[in-house]
C-alpha cells in the first residue's frame, strides 16, 4: 500500500514542513499544490520534501478553480504506478493515527469499497440545490467582468437540473480517499465529458459535489465517510480550528486526520 497525500495549501509553510515531515514514511507519497496567489518562494526549504506542482493554479475560495486544483494534484500523483490510494487534505491537516493504525484500517476493506467520502444526496439543509443552480462568482476575478456579471446573474433563470443528463446532484465534505482505480474512473470520464465540468464554471464550492456527484453514475463503492475529522458550528463558512480537548476526541474516534490545526498543533506537543 501506498498512499498520495494530496495537499493543498497557501500560507503557514512552517506548518506544511510539520505535516511533511510526519509523512516521510514508506506509507506515503505526498504531492504539493501551492496556490498561485501564494509566494512560492516562502516555501522553498520544503521542496526537498515532496514535489510541489508547477503548473500552479490561482485557488478561489468557492470556485472551480478549488477542483482544478485538485485535479493537477491526482494527475501529477497518477503518474507514479506504486501509488494505490489518494489521500486528499489540506496543510492544515495532521494524522491523528499511526501509520500501521492507518495502513490496517485502509487494508480492512474489501478491494473496490476503500473509498471514504462523506456524501449525502442534495438538497439537504448545508447543502442546497441553489449552490449549483444559481449562478456564483468566486472565479471572477477580473474588476470589469465582476461588475457586469454580479448585475446580469441575478436576472437570468436559475440552471436547469437537466443538463445534468440524469446524474443526481451528492454533496459531501472536500477532504477524502480514493483507491486508484477511483481515480482512472472519474478523470476518464472527465476527459471524454467536458461538458459536465463547464456546468460547474459558475457553482458555489463545487470541491463538495462535483466529484461526488459521479459516484453512482460510474459505479464506485463508498466503504466509509470522510478520513478527516473537523468541527463545524451550524451557520459558519469554515470549521473550528482544533483545540487539544478537540484533538484528543480525534484521536479516540475513527478518522485518520484531523484539520484544522493553527494555535494547537499535536506536532509541537
Amino acid at each position: 500500500m501506498k498512499i498520495a497525500a494530496l495537499i493543498r495549501a497557501y500560507h503557514r509553510p512552517e506548518q506544511l514542513g510539520l505535516l511533511l515531515d510526519r509523512l516521510d514514511g514508506p506509507l506515503w507519497a505526498p504531492f504539493v499544490h501551492i496556490d498561485r496567489k501564494s509566494d512560492i518562494e516562502l516555501f522553498a526549504n520544503l521542496r526537498n520534501k515532496a514535489p510541489f506542482l508547477t503548473n500552479r493554479v490561482q485557488v478561489n475560495w468557492g470556485g472551480l478553480s478549488q477542483v482544478e486544483g485538485v485535479l493537477r494534484l491526482l494527475r501529477a500523483a497518477l503518474r507514479d504506478p506504486t501509488i494505490t490510494h489518494f489521500y486528499h487534505m489540506s496543510g492544515q491537516c495532521y494524522p491523528v493515527k499511526s501509520d500501521d493504525q492507518i495502513r490496517e484500517r485502509i487494508a480492512r476493506f474489501p478491494v473496490g469499497s476503500a473509498n471514504l467520502m462523506e456524501l449525502t444526496a442534495m438538497p439537504v439543509s448545508h447543502k442546497p440545490l441553489e449552490r449549483y443552480t444559481r449562478r456564483w462568482l468566486h472565479d471572477v476575478q477580473n474588476p470589469i467582468a465582476w461588475r457586469i456579471l454580479s448585475r446580469l446573474f441575478p436576472r437570468m433563470p436559475d440552471k436547469s437540473l437537466s443538463k445534468l443528463r440524469g446524474i443526481a446532484l451528492h454533496g459531501g465534505g472536500a477532504w477524502w480517499l480514493f483507491e486508484r482505480q477511483t481515480v482512472e474512473k472519474m478523470l476518464q470520464f472527465l476527459d471524454e465529458n467536458p461538458w459536465y465540468w463547464r456546468l460547474f464554471k459558475y457553482t458555489d464550492c463545487p470541491d463538495e459535489m462535483l466529484l461526488h456527484s459521479l459516484v453512482a453514475p460510474l459505479g464506485i463503492t463508498i466503504g466509509g465517510t470522510s478520513p478527516t475529522a473537523d468541527t463545524w458550528i451550524q451557520g459558519k463558512a469554515h470549521p473550528e480550528t482544533v483545540t487539544e480537548s478537540m484533538h484528543r476526541g480525534f484521536v479516540e474516534g475513527p478518522a485518520l486526520f484531523g484539520r484544522k490545526y493553527i494555535d494547537f498543533h499535536p506536532a509541537l506537543t
